[in-house]
């Protein structure tokens, strides 16, 4: 009988050691060939304002830190992940330290926002993609064989995991944006990994910058409802006021004052889910997967989005209604929105005049639109 006990206690050990969890005991994860310390391990402040990212995600961004230097044991890496942390969050005045991953030249990987929050590393792309920084400066010479090594299997065990795309590409930072980032050295290694591309944006019809609640300087929402997806309904906006936004900075400006105007009326966030601007840029409001506040009965069931400006007689720019339709193309992809979803203006739901004349001329044009009125008791 005791034998029968101690051997049925040595199977619950095995079974439980043997589950998925890749946490050990004390502040490490334990992966198949490398160690990932936690935020724990590095001692490392809460996020401010964490955002949860729509996994998986098709594109890994390579950066490297330039300032500070390369760390080659768990100590100076540490102290490394603690000193990027406090200039984004304190010089910055970000949410958290950018990356979702850092990787020191000990051979460690070190967890920054890890693999379901939505980093500040590279601009139009952060939403879309997991940012590894390999810690110092690469410019001249390649990192070393293990720091490199445990990239790879880091990136490899974000596939197993589900959190990365099995076809995602891999590019470096300056694909992104103008930067010498990740260093020339390092790039041109990078350049001969599988899955490096040249492309950045695909699977959306045309690219364009999508800026998160961070870069825009939102406050936190206090009114979080999640939304079931995939919508049936995508319904789209004018603002009137805050009127046109020509340059980023102002389209910042528009979406902070909507959302202080919202937050006003006790809505406890920015109403809508996206916004856009007149410079292509799409800015996120409630995001994929919160309940927005922008058209009354169809709430539960659409995706707002709301073009910056007044168009009831002048017609957006190009760049603004490509953008439009290009996020919506995301939102399908990524099962946000019903690939038989359809498209509607504000005013076929409420009585307004949003999303204004011109506007709705151009939008009946789409395809998915309907003229038909929304109807909360036909859903």
């Amino acid at each position: 009988m005791i034998q029968r006990t101690v051997l049925v206690l040595l199977a619950i050990f095995a079974c439980g050691f043997s589950l998925p969890n890749p946490r050990i005991l004390g502040n490490e994860y334990l992966y198949k060939e490398f160690n990932l310390i936690t935020r724990e391990a590095w001692s490392g402040r809460p996020a401010r304002q964490p955002t949860r990212m729509v996994t998986p995600v098709d594109l890994v961004v390579i950066h490297h830190s330039y300032q500070p230097r390369a760390c080659f044991n768990i100590r100076d890496c540490s102290a490394a992940m603690r000193s990027m942390q406090d200039v984004h969050q304190i010089t910055n005045g970000w949410s958290d330290i950018g990356y979702n991953f850092a990787v020191g030249s000990d051979g460690n990987a070190y967890e920054g926002r890890g693999w379901d929050q939505v980093g500040a590393h590279a601009v139009g792309v952060n939403s879309r993609s997991i940012g590894i920084v390999l810690i110092g400066d690469w410019v001249s010479v390649v990192p070393p064989a293990i720091q490199m090594a445990t990239t790879r299997k880091l990136i490899a065990f974000g596939v197993k995991l589900g959190y990365i795309s099995p076809d995602y590409r891999i590019v470096g930072h300056r694909q992104v944006k103008p930067t010498e980032c990740p260093g020339e050295a390092l790039f041109q290694e990078i350049s001969t990994w599988d899955r490096f591309s040249t492309v950045v944006y695909v699977g959306v019809q045309k690219p364009y910058p999508l800026y998160t609640r961070e870069e825009w300087g939102a406050v936190p929402a206090t009114d979080v409802q999640p939304l079931k997806t995939p919508v049936p309904y995508v319904i789209i906006h004018h603002t009137y006021i805050p009127e046109a936004c020509n340059t980023t900075q102002q389209c910042k400006t528009a979406m902070k004052s909507m959302q202080n105007y919202h937050n006003s009326l006790d809505w406890g966030d920015i109403g809508y889910h996206f916004c856009v601007g007149s410079e292509g840029g799409a800015y996120e409001g409630r995001g994929w997967h919160n309940r927005g506040i922008h058209a009354g009965p169809a709430n539960g069931l659409s995706v707002g989005i709301c073009l910056i400006g007044d168009w009831r007689v002048e017609q957006p720019p190009q760049e603004m209604l490509d953008t439009t339709q290009s996020l919506i193309s995301e939102g399908v992809l990524n099962g946000a929105i019903s690939p038989s979803y359809k498209l509607q203006g504000h005013s076929q739901v409420m009585a307004t005049e949003c999303p204004g004349t011109a506007l709705l001329n151009i939008i009946s044009t789409w395809d998915h639109f309907t003229e038909e009125k929304f109807d909360i008791n036909k859903q």
